[in-house]
């Protein structure tokens, strides 16, 4: 017999949908569950109830957690994994694989690698290590699956790689890949990776300003002066709230940008210096699937200059570098230009008065960062936009969903959770990433089965 459950998620854009199914193999080993806006308790009170994209951000996808005491990885030596809880399973692991192969769950290029173990070393990089979760995994026609870091959570301490599911390629293995290159030991305990939603395609370009004037005039209209008293003087204004409630209509995209879900709106679109569009191809997963689907658009945002930032213990001085004075004045010309002194304000006021991108709340360990490009976004209704810091660069990313149908602005967000030290972004440098996503997938549920007998 088949068991069955489906997760469930909370939204008030969108009704969830099931878009995934779920085989548990190795019975609870890892278990997966819906993620939620407090992180089951774990988040910051006042960024839950301050800040809806955070929130929002928690509660996207789903998450991946060890049911054991913890797992003890080694970047050297054998055993590359051990039970830190000596947990011995009540079943026959390779029989337990078999009889998920035979029922068509288990392909034949990754039945010789699982019967094996359930943990191997890589073999171009040996201090990289993969873990199989017990979990295989499908999309269904119209989405892709991304395994990641967790986001948002303070569990997210692990070099994990992404994973990509494409929905083409059938039941995968959901795998757990560690970088110990930086560090001799980790361990694994709780919840450790996150499970999200993609679309299969999606399109996302970049476009000038002055082609599309009305992203820049409601962004003025939301970053009026009378905001900026309100949000040093009084509670938080609840206007991002507010604006959500409002219709999402907006004026009509050029006949170019018919098939795009979104847009990055440059003043000067042809520097390409702060900003890379991508795809999700194959040939970037580490574990390769064999499709050949491209996968959904996203925009990198990289460092317009190099970003010093000197930690004076309880935050950072920041301070840029050569470039980021020439790119600033030209985007505020352009602002100016178009909206006259009003645009150039609102410019000085959100990259405090040119001098940086960068914001740092004081008080560690809850210090964060906030870097806003100077960039805006806009995407079609229905659809909104992941924000994603990028670890890699500075640990630890956070992730947000803005509703960049109704707001046009997003920063990304990085949080502390060890003692920051001094260090320089370099010019170039990833600092994260923006996904278009539907809104029917920030609640999108999964079917969990077990094997039949």
């Amino acid at each position: 017999m088949t068991s069955t459950t489906t997760n469930q998620a909370h939204s008030l854009s969108a009704r969830p949908t099931q878009c995934a199914q779920v085989v548990d193999v190795l019975e609870g080993f890892f278990e997966i569950r819906a993620r939620s806006s407090t992180l089951h308790g774990d988040a910051p009170v006042r960024a839950v109830q301050a800040c809806p994209p955070f929130a929002q951000g928690c509660g996207y996808g789903w998450e991946l957690r060890y049911s054991g005491i913890g797992l003890a990885l080694q970047a050297e030596g054998e055993p590359a994994v051990q039970m830190i809880d000596e947990l011995t399973p009540g079943f026959d692991y390779a029989g337990q694989v078999q009889a998920a192969a035979e029922q068509g769950y288990i392909a034949a290029p990754w039945l010789n690698q699982l019967l094996q173990n359930w943990w191997w070393r890589d073999r171009q990089d040996p201090k990289r290590i993969h873990l199989w979760t017990g979990l295989v995994a499908k999309p269904s026609t119209d989405c892709d699956l991304r395994l990641t870091e967790l986001f948002n959570s303070p569990h997210l301490q692990l070099n994990l790689q992404q994973q990509w599911i494409d929905g083409t390629a059938g039941w995968t293995p959901l795998i757990l890949s560690f970088d110990l290159r930086n560090t001799a030991r980790s361990a694994i305990a709780g919840t450790v990776a996150s499970l999200s939603p993609l679309p299969r395609a999606s399109t996302m370009e970049t476009v000038a300003l002055a082609d599309y004037p009305w992203v820049g005039q409601r962004v003025l209209n939301y970053y009026s002066p009378s905001y900026y008293e309100q949000k040093l003087s009084a509670p938080p204004t609840r206007a991002y709230t507010k604006l959500l409630r409002s219709p999402s209509a907006q004026p009509d995209w050029h006949q170019a940008q018919d098939l795009t879900q979104a847009i990055a709106v440059a003043a000067n679109p042809a520097d390409a210096s702060a900003i890379r569009l991508c795809h999700w191809a194959q040939k970037n997963n580490n574990l390769s699937t064999g499709s050949k689907s491209q996968g959904a658009a996203y925009a990198e945002l990289l460092a317009p200059a190099d970003i010093r930032l000197m930690y004076l213990g309880r935050s950072f001085d920041v301070s840029m570098g050569d470039g980021w004075d020439t790119g600033y004045q030209a985007c505020r010309q352009a602002w100016k230009a178009l909206y006259g002194t009003t645009g150039a304000r609102y410019l000085d006021d959100a990259t405090f008065d040119g001098s940086s991108c960068v914001h740092a709340t004081s008080g560690h360990p809850v210090m964060v960062l906030n870097i806003e490009p100077l960039l805006r976004f806009a995407t079609k209704p229905g659809w909104s936009l992941l924000f994603e810091g990028a670890s890699e660069t500075f640990a630890w990313g956070l992730r947000g969903v803005i509703s960049s149908a109704n707001f046009h602005s997003g920063a990304l967000a990085f949080q502390c959770f060890e003692t920051p030290q001094t260090q320089v972004i370099a010019q170039g440098s990833l600092l994260g990433r923006v996904v278009p996503i539907p809104d029917a997938l920030l609640t999108a549920t999964f079917e969990l089965k077990t094997l039949e007998p």
